[in-house]
């Protein structure tokens, strides 16, 4: 199973679903930021880099809501 997969093979996994998510791909499919972050927070071995990267997702989610949230309010 995924869960039991080698961690950088999850953290990998989990840079592809957030750069489908950041273009906006209809290829994201069921991703989701949550999704991303989970994935990131159970990958092991953290470093700066993917430290990083959890901080971009963080912030492109907060991004995201927002838009959505004044995109419902119209």
């Amino acid at each position: 199973p995924f869960t039991q997969s080698a961690g950088d093979f999850r953290f990998a996994t989990a840079v592809m679903g957030g750069a489908e998510l950041l273009r906006q791909s209809p290829h994201a499919g069921n991703w989701n930021y949550d999704r991303v972050l989970s994935i990131i927070s159970d990958a092991s071995m953290i470093d700066h880099d993917r430290k990083e990267f959890s901080k971009l997702m963080r912030v492109a989610k907060k991004v995201y809501l927002r838009h959505r949230d004044h995109l419902s309010v119209r």
